[in-house]
């Protein structure tokens, strides 16, 4: 028969105060009390009834992880790094991926009455509105990967592609690249992703008379190994000359090294190539990918210090996490002939 929080006082001798206080870790207990009353707590292998909790406290410690999908290592690292936060802090998260209906997600997280809610969803796979307004049911709001975020409305972490792609090129440079071509899985025009903007302007910076070799993509905006294969088909039948390309993630590089391949073109002898992200499979392909990455773990960190803040304080905050390049294989200086 299952012990009650009472029934732990009574045994113990003490209140049921005094119980709650060993149970949530304060120091208002003394060692001796708090010693007899764990010793009880173990011995009926009692658990707090989250519940009941939640209705008095206003708070299940539940988490929402909305995602594009699992199929991504980069989603995937973040998932494992972000919950095991989460767990430091005794918060359930629950996984949910845009192979569904984000919307009745978003209708399911206000009945579990989850505490918070983390976003990394595509925003064109969103309704941002829905999304913003679970704030009035008490429900916090940290968005990742969209630089279109109503600040007003959520906190907003993501990572700085802008210099990350300032890196990028300057890496490329000093390697002796000029003719670097850029697949990018969106169109100049959106508003949410600032790679694109980010290769152009540094690009000018650092390449002020070379023309500029661009693919970009079309509406649902995949970055998949499979359109990496594909823009890389287009960018070849351009016949431009080009000595390097960068790509929008490590999943599209992947993709263009096995495009540059099927056409007779050695990498990264005639053509080196970058992406971004720093997914683990980038270094056990053939051709050990050369990437722009970020540290997950501090990223996970960080995000669920954000959310955290959000659900404890209602304060809004923002943060851009830094990048570097993690060196492997796939870049080498340019070809002599080009």
């Amino acid at each position: 028969m299952k012990i009650t929080r009472k029934e732990i006082a009574q045994i113990a001798g003490v209140s049921t105060a005094t119980v709650s206080y060993v149970i949530n870790g304060s120091n208002r207990v003394g060692e001796e009390t708090r010693e007899r009353v764990q010793r009880i707590i173990n011995e009926y292998n009692y658990r707090p009834d989250l519940i009941a909790r939640a209705m008095s406290t206003r708070s299940t410690k539940q988490i929402a992880l909305l995602i594009n999908d699992l199929f991504n290592n980069f989603f995937a690292e973040i998932v494992t790094e972000f919950e095991n936060t989460a767990a430091q802090q005794d918060y359930c998260v629950s996984i949910c991926t845009g192979s569904r209906d984000i919307s009745k997600y978003l209708d399911s997280f206000i009945t579990r009455r989850m505490d918070g809610v983390l976003c990394m969803v595509s925003p064109t796979r969103i309704d941002m509105q829905k999304l913003y307004a679970l704030r009035q049911d008490d429900i916090s709001v940290l968005v990742s990967g969209n630089l279109t975020t109503d600040r007003t409305k959520a906190s907003m972490i993501n990572l700085d592609y802008a210099q990350g792609m300032a890196l990028l090129l300057e890496y490329l440079k000093g390697y002796g690249h000029r003719k670097i071509a850029y697949l990018s899985a969106f169109p100049r025009d959106v508003e949410f992703d600032d790679r694109l903007k980010a290769f152009l302007k540094y690009y000018d910076m650092f390449f002020p008379v070379d023309e500029k070799l661009l693919v970009t993509g079309t509406y649902p905006f995949p970055s998949t190994v499979d359109s990496g294969f594909e823009m890389t088909e287009q960018l070849i039948a351009q016949g431009r000359p080009f000595t390097a390309v960068v790509t929008t993630n490590d999943s599209m590089a992947i993709g263009c090294i096995e495009a540059l391949q099927k056409h007779g073109l050695r990498v990264p002898e005639d053509v080196s190539v970058m992406g971004f992200d720093n997914i683990p499979i980038g270094k056990h392909v053939a051709v050990p990918l050369t990437t722009v990455g970020f540290d997950k773990h501090r990223f996970a960190e960080d995000a669920f210090a954000m959310l955290l803040r959000a659900m404890t304080t209602g304060e809004l905050s923002e943060k851009l996490e830094p990048m570097y390049i993690t060196e492997r294989r796939s870049v080498a200086l340019c070809p002599p002939q080009i």
